[in-house]
């Protein structure tokens, strides 16, 4: 059988048998331990996607600034290459070394996605840290005992944008809704065409898409107005001003709906833009379910949220709802907590190993 294949099997076990499978869901308390040794940590990252991105590239910052404000006397690096010298971890972003490295580092996997790519390869790590939902770190557990979960989050930078555009109600935002994501996800939004072209008939609405690489450019679904914008940071920053309402549809199908992360969805909140999420995604509801966030799951509930919220004054208290739990519980600050909790936690494993022998 082949990988991809005994990954879906699995996956279909994991649907099936949701309590199967265990994990360890890494805290940002941060436990006191004096005298830890020097350490370097080693983050390989061959491909800078948006994935390495939002679990690497961005958490980087605050994982220093951390370290050094709790004095530990540890190095992290981030590299497209394999270490040349002796590390303690070596962290691998959704990636296999192809050869061996100097010393006997404790080897991490760090994956967002793409399970079916890497599922032959899990037992060959000693920890695998999965941090797009809990599912996913549940499911990789049927593969390698060793699983640790860190939630995706949100850079610091966007919560300050998001703790100044609401400042201005949403309520009395431009009559625009915002969808964003890879050009993959375009299909769940298509779905909604024909209840987005029906609400623009009756409705002040237009539509800002930021997705893709190609120039920005108009075009019109029926009456609705649509403002497709290549994805960049500034893009989201500038459309979070000029939004009223988010839409986060999802694909269809286990891997791209069960298993996937609240990510998207966080994002918008993170940027002050109250958002409609898709109640077929887990992840998605577990977030929602903490303020109480809108969610749909079919074309009528969709229809019947948008027309609800759309000139309410209550999605100005989703917005700021949504915004505390995603700045208190799922920041890059959150994250790099987390980090270093783990790495001390294999730290004291190792310690009390070392005395075990010795004794």
């Amino acid at each position: 059988m082949l990988p991809k294949n005994r990954f879906y099997l699995a996956l279909l076990y994991s649907y099936i048998n949701p309590c199967h499978g265990s994990y360890i869901e890494v805290s940002d308390k941060i436990p006191v331990i004096n005298n830890l040794v020097s350490i370097k940590i080693y983050f390989y990252v061959p491909v800078k996607n948006s994935g390495a991105r939002v679990t690497v590239i961005d958490i980087y910052n605050d994982l220093i600034s951390t370290i050094n404000n709790l004095g530990l006397p540890w190095e992290v690096i981030i590299s497209e290459e394999l270490p040349k010298t002796e590390v303690n971890y070596l962290i691998c972003f959704k990636s296999i070394p192809k050869k061996s490295v100097p010393g006997d580092p404790k080897l991490i996997m760090l994956i967002c996605d793409q399970g079916e790519i890497f599922w032959d390869h899990l037992q060959k790590f000693d920890y695998i840290v999965a941090t797009s939902s809990k599912n996913f770190a549940k499911l990789l557990s049927l593969r390698n005992k060793n699983i640790f979960y860190i939630s995706e989050s949100e850079t610091t930078r966007n919560l300050d944008e998001g703790s100044v555009n609401l400042k201005r109600a949403p309520s009395s935002r431009p009559p625009s809704l915002l969808w964003h994501g890879g050009s993959y996800s375009l299909e769940a939004l298509y779905e909604l065409k024909p209840i987005l072209e029906d609400f623009a008939n009756f409705n002040e609405v237009s539509l800002i898409i930021i997705s893709g690489a190609d120039t920005a450019y108009k075009y019109n679904w029926g009456k609705l107005k649509v403002d497709h914008l290549p994805w960049s940071i500034n893009a989201m920053l500038d459309s979070a001003k000029k939004s009223r309402l988010g839409i986060i549809p999802a694909r269809s199908g286990l891997r791209t709906s069960f298993l996937k992360p609240a990510s998207r969805v966080r994002c918008l909140y993170s940027l002050g833009v109250p958002t409609i999420g898709d109640a077929r995604v887990p992840d998605v509801v577990e977030f929602m379910d903490k303020f109480g966030g809108p969610v749909a799951k079919n074309k009528d509930e969709w229809l019947n949220l948008i027309q609800t919220l759309w000139n309410s004054k209550k999605i100005d208290g989703l917005a700021m709802e949504g915004w505390k739990i995603v700045n208190n519980q799922f920041s890059t600050l959150n994250t790099a907590k987390q980090w270093i909790n783990l790495l001390i936690h294999f730290e004291c494993e190792i310690y009390l190993k070392e005395l075990i022998i010795k004794k």
